[in-house]
């Protein structure tokens, strides 16, 4: 249910699974941001929790091996895979230091990555848990690995993966953050060298670090850059290098975040300029007398 600008209550609240009778008009309403109007009621499905968790933590030597154990994923266990988390080995290291936080393994690796299995059949899901390790173990990019006996094993692997964000609001210094949309696995590395490549090449931030985590089944990297302190020409550096290797792959400069005000001006790195056009067209339609949370999400041109 959402409210429009002149005050009509629109109802689309609906739990159906199918309906094809025209425009669904309540997708225009998610990740508008408030500005077309303000949601007042939602529709939730709650399913049951499931019965059976288990998650695995593997120590990886390199981002191709990543991609590969990816693949083996949803080859071994497509259809109860419900998580699969990565971070690399300066997350690890600012989460065991800052935050006291147990390492899953006795030395550290450049990568690693988690699986999280959902299902109603524990024996099932184990088997097919322990057939993916098996089809993956003898790779030589695979360094280490420990899957959880417990609820509270389970708890421990996924704080480390949970808290990297924490960490880094413990470190001293400015730390730049990203949430980009990737179509594919290896482009999430690729952006991060990538940037990572263009501040060595500046030669102005010797201490800057670039960290990259995320949700890689689904191509979310979580790109974020520490340095000693704020610099508006490095904001500068970073955002053009990885949005325009966003742009180049096709991607989104904001997966789950949204647009706001600070990313305005970059929007059309992951909308083409007839689609922007349209959504000020849409804003237009909506909001004539643009009261709904002005300024934000549409470029001026395109808000006014």
């Amino acid at each position: 249910e959402t409210v429009l600008p002149d005050g009509t209550v629109l109802d689309l609240l609906s739990s159906l699974r199918k309906d094809n009778t025209g425009y669904d008009i309540k997708q225009l309403f998610i990740g508008s941001e408030g500005t077309l109007g303000v949601i007042t009621k939602v529709a939730l499905a709650t399913p049951a929790s499931s019965s059976s968790h288990n998650v695995a933590v593997l120590g990886l030597k390199n981002y191709d091996t990543v991609a590969l154990c990816i693949a083996r994923a949803r080859e071994y266990m497509g259809e109860i895979l419900s998580a699969c988390e990565y971070w690399d080995e300066k997350s690890m290291e600012l989460v065991s230091e800052n935050l006291d936080i147990k390492e899953p393994f006795s030395q550290r690796h450049p990568f690693y990555l988690l699986f999280e299995t959902s299902g109603s059949d524990n024996e099932h899901d184990v088997e097919k848990m322990n057939r993916f390790i098996e089809s993956i173990c003898t790779e030589p990019g695979i360094l280490d690995g420990v899957m959880a006996q417990d609820m509270k094993q389970i708890d421990e692997l996924w704080s480390i993966r949970e808290n990297i964000t924490v960490a880094l609001k413990d470190a001293k210094g400015f730390t730049y953050k990203y949430d980009l949309s990737l179509p594919k696995v290896k482009a999430m590395n690729e952006t991060t060298f990538a940037v990572q490549e263009a501040i060595q090449r500046s030669y102005k931030y010797p201490e800057a670090k670039v960290l990259q985590f995320g949700h890689v089944f689904d191509g979310n990297l979580h790109l974020n850059v520490w340095n000693p302190c704020y610099s508006l020409e490095l904001k500068e550096l970073i955002e053009d290098t990885a949005y325009t290797y966003v742009a180049k792959n096709r991607g989104s400069i904001s997966a789950e975040h949204g647009i706001g005000q600070l990313k305005i001006s970059k929007l059309g790195y992951s909308k083409p300029e007839g689609a922007i056009d349209l959504m000020g067209g849409i804003k237009q339609l909506f909001d004539p007398n643009k009261i709904m949370n002005p300024f934000k999400v549409l470029p001026p041109a395109n808000s006014r």
